[in-house]
């Protein structure tokens, strides 16, 4: 995940089971701070080739479709009190070997 207009990534894995999940990230800055975003998903929702969840206490929600049958994309945004949000993009592939 890359945020558009400020340097802010995360890397790792999101594991998506049943209604729910956990996120296994790392978030790092510009300036090269690096925080673990480790959290169960909560209000996951799929419906038809959509997908929308969010996990952190701080409020990381993501938009997203299928684009094949092992790859999703869209956007993401997490608050940053007092200024706007961070919003930016994301793609992730199915784990090989993965059965769902």
């Amino acid at each position: 995940m890359s945020a558009r207009s400020i340097p802010y990534t995360l890397t790792g894995t999101v594991s998506l089971e049943g209604s729910g999940g956990r996120t296994h990230l790392v978030a790092e800055s510009g300036e090269g701070m690096r925080e673990p975003i480790d959290y169960p998903i909560e209000g996951l929702r799929a419906q038809e080739d959509s997908i929308n969840f969010s996990f952190a206490p701080i409020g990381f929600r993501l938009q997203g479709r299928c684009i094949s049958s092992d790859r999703l994309e869209g956007r993401f945004a997490v608050p940053h009190p007092p200024y706007d949000s961070i919003v930016g993009d994301w793609q992730a592939r199915r784990k090989s070997g993965a059965n769902e």
